[in-house]
């Protein structure tokens, strides 16, 4: 444990962790590093991971939002009715959610951080308010600081009317 696992101990205490139910701290092996990055479901890089509800499976179902606080949120976002509030209520429980999988589903946790490059993907528009980059940032915390967040991945539209020559 030591000073490094106090220091991150306290970084994720500061961002809302709740003593005694499960700190996202320490499973990242020592000495590696990570590269997190998030994107559109429609990116098709071969480290994309799935960490929707609806399509996910597997470890990507480990950051996948529950459909009890999505559902909600969907529909505020699809009404355009999405208030800076509820965007607020949705990360609280988002992470209060994540949590608990990390104890309940640690194994997972720690495959994830242990590729050495990851992609989030979601359906969400706006990344900015898409648990994705919560995850992204979870993810960072959860490995004592052996990942960085490298940003959205642009997502690339098929050609249209390519002409074979």
């Amino acid at each position: 444990a030591g000073a490094d696992q106090e220091a991150a101990t306290a970084r994720i205490g500061a961002e809302g962790s709740v003593p005694g139910r499960g700190r996202l701290v320490g499973l990242a092996a020592k000495g590696t590093s990570m590269d997190i990055y998030t994107a559109r479901i429609s990116y098709d890089g071969k480290d994309a991971l799935d960490i929707t509800r609806k399509s996910g499976a597997g470890i990507g179902l480990a950051l996948a939002p529950s459909w009890f606080i999505l559902g909600p949120a969907l529909h505020a976002r699809r009404s355009g009715t999405l208030t800076d509030e509820e965007w607020e209520h949705y990360k609280a429980a988002y992470q209060e959610e994540m949590r608990a999988s990390y104890r309940i589903q640690r194994r997972a946790w720690r495959a994830i951080l242990a590729m050495p490059e990851v992609t989030l993907v979601c359906y969400c528009s706006d990344f900015l308010r898409c648990h994705r980059s919560l995850a992204a940032d979870l993810l960072v915390k959860a490995s004592t600081g052996t990942a960085a967040y490298r940003g959205e991945r642009p997502t690339v539209a098929p050609p249209q009317g390519v002409l074979f020559t």
